[in-house]
């Protein structure tokens, strides 16, 4: 058995494709990873999208199960919760695999239950399969083509990408090993899935420096602060949290890069700071330049 493991996240809608779930469970589960979907979640008073982005964060793989439904719309952004799902993944840069409903499988579930199809969103689901289509895809026909495609697409996932996945306690790493892990992981999932060209609020990543610039004359420990500060907020920094209070200058910075629609105040339980999707752009690309500083500065 392999010592390390890796956690995917299974997303799709639920009532209709529970079985397709369960077969993605055991071919995980046979390729010694771990699964992870909203069956395994408990109440709680913490909102469920709150939850759900935890989960997607802390997963090292997330795959897809698109069926015949769109699913339940969010009111606020008038997408559906899977299709939300898969663009914060997206946004994070995890690595991504679709399992996709073929269209002879389509039609016969039409036929035995046509509850199952959507009726009322059809052209949000089109978008959907579309959007979805960019990335790594295979379509099932049956229970048996979903384990196998799900084994398959891991492997090659954890061939290409050096993820960090999770060890047991017992199989101890130094910290230079941890750190390095870290290092690869964030370098070939995320940063190497940035464009080019970053745009940040409509400028490029010069023009937006320009103007970052222009706001503070401590640009370099503006900088500084966000890097330090920057897995906290992938996660959500509490507004009680000793490194932010009031008065202290990485408080002051948090004020800055709200205004320059980096970083967002959450009031929705407890006060939380959190990156913007722009924030998240503008942080991995100080990551990425930072990397390649240092990789120059070795040679």
């Amino acid at each position: 058995m392999k010592e390390v493991k890796h956690q995917v996240f299974i997303s799709s809608t639920f009532i209709d494709l529970q079985d397709e779930r369960q077969a993605a469970v055991t071919a995980i589960l046979n390729s010694h990873n771990i699964p992870a979907g909203m069956e395994l979640f408990t109440a709680n008073n913490i909102s469920q999208w709150e939850i759900i982005q935890r989960w997607i964060k802390e997963c090292d793989i997330y795959m897809l199960i698109l069926g015949g439904r769109y699913g339940s719309i969010d009111a606020k952004t008038q997408l559906s919760y899977t299709h939300m799902e898969y663009k914060f993944a997206k946004s994070l840069g995890k690595p991504i695999f679709a399992i996709i409903i073929s269209e002879s499988r389509l039609k016969k579930i039409d036929f035995e239950n046509p509850t199952f199809i959507e009726k009322d969103n059809p052209q949000k689901l089109t978008h959907f399969r579309l959007e979805v289509k960019e990335g790594l895809v295979r379509e099932y026909d049956d229970l048996k083509d979903i384990e196998i495609h799900t084994a398959r697409a891991i492997a090659e996932i954890e061939n290409d990408y050096k993820l960090i996945g999770w060890i047991k306690g017992d199989n101890k790493l130094s910290n230079q090993v941890s750190e390095e892990l870290a290092r690869l992981s964030l370098e070939n999932n995320r940063l190497k899935l940035q464009l080019n060209t970053v745009i940040i609020n409509g400028l490029n990543i010069e023009e937006f420096i320009t103007v970052f610039k222009s706001r503070t004359e401590k640009y370099d420990e503006a900088i500084k602060v966000l890097l330090n500060l920057g897995k906290n907020l992938n996660l959500g920094v509490s507004s009680n949290s000793h490194t932010i209070s009031p008065g202290t200058e990485n408080y002051t910075f948090l004020k800055l890069f709200i205004e320059l629609g980096l970083v967002r105040l959450d009031n929705s339980s407890v006060k939380r700071y959190y990156f913007t999707e722009e924030g998240q752009k503008f942080y991995l690309q100080l990551l990425k330049d930072q990397y390649t500083s240092t990789n120059k500065e070795s040679l």
